[in-house]
């Protein structure tokens, strides 16, 4: 198994262990399965697996979340190959604010975004 394909595995099962707040937050309980649409995210249209994509994924589930990533995709982050959204993530993260009385107030900068095939993030339409 490649890094990368490790690297999803570890993303898809923390997805899962919060997947009704990620689906909400990006739509993703609209049509096709969560996993899927996150499969059609981080594979390019010739089948690979970009380590790119897995970071934007990365930015996007703590930013929809308010939080930092568990320890152990947060060291991935880290320590993988530097690319543009490892550094979005680093400024992110490093910019996150406690939460107050529960009410987490982290900016979410992918309100009204899905995700979209090939790591691209597609605007939400409200049905």
């Amino acid at each position: 198994m490649t890094s990368e394909a490790a690297f999803l595995l570890e993303l898809l099962e923390f997805y899962r262990t919060r997947k009704k707040i990620i689906d909400k937050r990006l739509g993703l309980n609209r049509g096709a399965d969560g996993e899927a649409r996150i499969r059609d995210f981080c594979f390019d249209i010739h089948g690979r697996l970009p380590y790119e994509n897995l970071c934007k994924l990365s930015l996007v589930f703590a930013n929809v979340l308010g939080s930092r990533l568990p320890d152990h995709i947060h060291a991935r982050i880290l320590l993988g190959c530097s690319n543009d959204w490892v550094s979005e993530y680093i400024h992110y993260v490093h910019g996150l604010h406690p939460s107050i009385f529960g009410f987490n107030a982290n900016p979410n900068n992918f309100r009204m975004r899905t995700l979209g095939v090939d790591g691209s993030l597609s605007r939400m339409t409200l049905k």
